[in-house]
């Protein structure tokens, strides 16, 4: 049996552009800014919708491109993708059209919502790279479909909770759209 009040989601992106961190910083958890390489993690936190709680379980997996058949399993379960890139990464932000996307959408029956997340939004200004603007990011964002992009910062904590609550929206909204789709196809009968 389904929990109605628990949404899983797989987080997704190039290793070192601070998924792990993100998570952390959702959860409440100290959040280690030297880099462990994660080959599979579980993570659990909570949001509130509409006055409503729940709790977004997270599978975060290897960024690492030669991992695709460990992070299928995760894709299966999960109701929504979360894309990661960092801001100031801009080969991050390449790879979620020519890497991340096509990924997902191979393992995927089904379209499932997509949110595009910005990390290290706290840098951006403390760098020289050429980083990567909040347009062209949202601009990626509608190209791709996205439900939305949303720029986070893992030691400010900006974005991090509004963003995992458009998860869980995007989940509910997903949920309710394969329903009434159950409801014509057993209609039709």
């Amino acid at each position: 049996m389904t929990n109605n009040k628990c949404v899983q989601c797989a987080l997704v992106g190039d290793d070192m552009v601070g998924k792990s961190c993100l998570v952390q910083a959702f959860t409440g958890e100290i959040v280690d800014n030297h880099y462990i390489a994660t080959v599979f993690e579980n993570y659990a936190g909570n949001v509130s919708v509409a006055g409503e709680k729940y709790t977004i379980g997270i599978f975060d997996s290897a960024g690492q491109h030669d991992f695709a058949n460990l992070r299928a399993f995760t894709y299966r379960d999960s109701e929504v993708f979360i894309l990661c890139f960092s801001v100031i990464d801009r080969e991050s932000f390449n790879s979620i059209k020519s890497f991340w996307l096509p990924e997902i959408k191979q393992f995927m029956s089904r379209k499932k919502p997509i949110i595009l997340v910005g990390t290290q939004s706290d840098t951006r200004e403390s760098t020289t790279n050429r980083c990567v603007s909040y347009n062209e990011a949202d601009e990626l964002a509608k190209t791709i479909g996205a439900e939305g992009y949303y720029e986070t910062s893992s030691i400010t904590l900006d974005g991090v909770k509004d963003m995992f609550e458009k998860v869980a929206l995007s989940a509910l909204k997903y949920r309710k759209k394969k329903l009434k789709i159950i409801q014509r196809i057993f209609r039709d009968r």
